[in-house]
Parts: C-alpha cells; sequence; structure tokens
C-alpha cells in the first residue's frame, strides 16, 4: 500500500493509526511520524483521514476516551483536517460520547492546512 498512490488515486485516503496494534512504545511519536510523513504529500493532510482505534485488540482493553481526546487534539493541533476512530460501542458508552465531542469541536474550520 503506497501513500502516494493513495493519495494520486482517491479523493481521501484513510490511514489506520493504531500504535498498539503496531506494538509502538511511543503512540504520541507515531502519530506524529505518520502526520509527518502526510504533510510531505501535496493535499496530503487534504485528503488524509487519521483513523484511531478504541479498543487495544492486542489485550482487549479499550483505550480510555481522555487519551482518545488528548490524541484528537495534538494531531489537530499539529495540522490534521480529519480524523475518526473504530470501534465505536454506543451500548457500553465507549468512547465517552460527551469527551469525544468535547475533543472534535476543537477542529478548526478551516478548508486548507
Amino acid at each position: 500500500q503506497s501513500l502516494e498512490q493513495s493519495l494520486n488515486r482517491y479523493d481521501f485516503t484513510a490511514i489506520m493509526a493504531m500504535p498498539y496494534m503496531e506494538q509502538s512504545g511511543n503512540p504520541e511519536k507515531f502519530y506524529s511520524d505518520i502526520l509527518n510523513r502526510v504533510k510531505k504529500y501535496p493535499n496530503g493532510v487534504k485528503k488524509t483521514v487519521m483513523e484511531l482505534q478504541a479498543i487495544n485488540w492486542r489485550n482487549n482493553e479499550k483505550v480510555p476516551s481522555e487519551e482518545m481526546s488528548a490524541t484528537i487534539k495534538s494531531l489537530y493541533e499539529q495540522g490534521a483536517m480529519h480524523i475518526a476512530y473504530y470501534p465505536d460501542d454506543p451500548i457500553k458508552g465507549h468512547p465517552d460520547v460527551e469527551t469525544m465531542h468535547k475533543a472534535f469541536s476543537l477542529k478548526s474550520s478551516q478548508l486548507v492546512p
């Protein structure tokens, strides 16, 4: 899978930014490294969706809503435009709706990074 080819061929490209699946020792650096790579391409940030994990599938533990919120805030501050997460479990209330609402409301209304 080539980021460059995906950015050239598709309107949007989703990157499964999942540090726990990749066993990253530093999730913040993991996200920053991905976003910095995306920024190297024309319209990379504009056309990329950063997909975060809400569950650590290696140990089946929920990624805390507060951690997800902090990650979303950090990515927005670094210039990310499109962020998503998976899975969403509204029955069990994870991640917390209010926490996610506050995090996503931080997004700037800018159209161009």
